[in-house]
């Protein structure tokens, strides 16, 4: 029974090293049921000798420890197979945007001065920077440099006597990660490119550092946007294009020449031959829903590949082409039935230099109709209160909030309080309400509207979120060049009321507040304060056929009756 048992315990050894976990505790689990083998052995070891025959207790420990062999083999292998499976789950990388490498994923396992980096798992107590301690900082079962703590660059403990840890060299942030100037949305949100200087050529701010401006575009409060530890321009709030804070403190911030989307992709769904020849676009699934092959992964059976047919659009992908002149795009399928199928995708352009992405085809059946109204760039009133075209952006660039919505802006300008007026389901600028020409409420909460109030000459001396306003003729708290001096006839001198030299969307001020550099003001919109305005003379002349007891009335403004004169 006891050399049964023996032999048993042997095999669950073997047999199930799966009980074993990680790290030490594998090697304690594993060498803990050998013990238990072996102290069997020893417990039993006279009756062992009793019982086993002559000659063959030598075979029988030759047996057994050649278990306890395989049994270590076996622990060997699990564990490099759960390291790589691990290291497979963690995506390494070598690419990284943070200066300090704080995001940095890569495998570098040797510091600086040449010492084997330890695994992080596997630390002993005197070790703070743990998984445990840093969880989602990179740690693992593994070995590689990482910056839990926010030091200078990526670190890792280290195999030496005295020297407990030390720094890496790793590759700079960026240069090894794939950049791409390729983006979809029209507005830029999907942009991840590097330009880093506005449209006037000033240089961007950092998105994580609050100076010159202050601002909540940091990467926790907008993630997913593409905002992070560098200057690149991008569009975290849905303005018209891509911008940037800038480096100079009078110049907040400005939109950046990213090209328009599509223009650095590599694969666009426009396309202009009728048979689809110059398609290269991205859909990978056949017409009748099998699932293309990729082109650079074909067998000897096919002819039609990358090296036979250059410059067709083929290579390592599975996207459909047409080669050969066939009558539309196709793709090799993954059935060995068919061997190829046709594809479905978007209908040929005229011109695909007018729109840098085609809309994606729908089939017919799935069609709505719905008939709109015909828009024309054609209109008569000189404060275009007939026009009824497409224009959907302000003088200044802002994006046109429909006129059916209350967001970001509440208004009374609908369709049910302004019938024919042309404003309806729709964005495009129109004049409700006989201003002095076509606008529109914008998509920025902070401009209502897109009038500049450059000649606004009022006495609102506090900004939309009611910091109060510094004086133009001081430089504290902030120094600038708005001065008297520098832009006579702005409406700026010894006073602290909002104004608009520059030329920015509107009205603004310095405000008394040393973090917040400067802010809109809320002035009212164009015209809407001068109804009333008080006019010190006037000079009526040619009126001829106008009676004695008349009234007249002057631009709707004031109202004049004609009286005989008493001598």
């Amino acid at each position: 029974m006891a050399f049964l048992k023996i032999i048993r315990g042997g095999f669950i050894c073997v047999s199930e090293p799966n009980v074993i976990q990680n790290g030490l505790s594998h090697y304690s689990t594993s060498l803990g049921c050998i013990a238990d083998v072996l102290f069997e052995i020893y417990s039993s070891s006279e009756y062992i000798m009793r019982t086993v025959p002559d000659g063959f207790f030598p075979i029988f420990l030759a047996v057994f420890f050649l278990l306890v062999f395989i049994a270590a083999v076996a622990i060997i292998i699990e564990e490099r197979i759960a390291t790589k499976k691990t290291n497979e789950e963690q995506d390494f990388t070598e690419c990284y945007e943070d200066l300090r490498g704080r995001d940095y994923r890569g495998m570098v396992n040797t510091s600086a001065n040449g010492y084997d980096c330890r695994n992080w798992d596997e630390l002993d107590d005197r070790s703070w920077v743990t998984p445990e301690n840093f969880p989602g900082a990179g740690l693992g079962d593994h070995n590689y440099c990482r910056n839990p703590d926010n030091d200078f660059t990526p670190w890792c403990y280290v195999n030496h006597m005295s020297l407990r840890w030390d720094f890496c060299e790793v590759s700079d942030p960026r240069e090894n990660c794939k950049v791409s100037e390729c983006f979809a949305d029209a507005d830029g949100g999907d942009y991840r490119g590097t330009v880093n200087t506005t449209v006037n050529g000033y240089g961007c701010q950092m998105w994580t550092s609050q100076s010159p401006h202050v601002h909540v575009y940091t990467p926790s409060n907008y993630p997913g946007s593409g905002v992070g530890d560098h200057n690149f321009c991008r569009n975290p709030d849905g303005k018209a294009s891509a911008w940037c804070y800038t480096k100079t403190p009078s110049i907040p911030w400005q939109h950046c020449d990213i090209g328009v989307a599509g223009e650095h992709c590599e694969f666009t769904e426009c396309y202009e031959d009728p048979k689809g020849r110059d398609y290269r676009g991205m859909v990978n699934t056949s017409a009748n829903g099998y699932d293309c092959l990729n082109w650079d992964e074909l067998d000897n059976r096919y002819w039609i590949t990358p090296e036979n047919f250059p410059d067709a659009g083929l290579g390592d992908h599975n996207y459909c082409r047409n080669p050969d002149n066939d009558l539309t795009p196709w793709c090799y399928v993954d059935n060995i039935i068919i061997g190829w199928d046709f594809c479905e995708v978007s209908d040929p352009r005229e011109d695909c230099s007018v729109t840098t992405v085609a809309p994606p085809h729908i089939p017919t059946s799935m069609l709505t109709i719905t008939i709109v109204p015909e828009l024309s760039e054609c209109f008569g009133n000189a404060d275009g209160g007939d026009y009824r075209g497409s224009v959907n952006t302000t003088v200044n660039g802002y994006g046109c909030q429909m006129w059916t919505s209350q967001i970001p802006h509440v208004h009374v300008y609908t369709p049910s309080n302004y019938p024919g007026s042309g404003v309806g389901d729709h964005n495009f600028c129109r004049n409700p309400d006989g201003r002095a020409t076509a606008w529109c409420y914008t998509t920025e909460s902070s401009i209502p509207w897109d009038a500049d109030g450059g000649d606004y000459r009022g006495s609102v001396d506090h900004t939309i979120n009611g910091y109060g306003c510094q004086m133009w003729t001081s430089q504290s708290p902030h120094v600038h060049v708005y001065t008297p001096s520098n832009y006579p006839d702005s409406g700026v001198g010894d006073h602290n009321f909002c104004r608009n030299p520059d030329e920015r969307a509107t009205a603004w001020c310095y405000t008394t507040n040393p973090s917040i550099p400067w802010q809109h003001c809320d002035i009212g919109m164009a015209g809407e304060n001068c109804a009333n305005k008080i006019m010190n003379s006037l000079v009526v002349t040619n009126l001829v056929g106008i009676g004695i007891g008349q009234s007249i009335q002057v631009e709707g403004r004031i109202k004049i009756k004609l009286k005989r004169k008493t001598m």
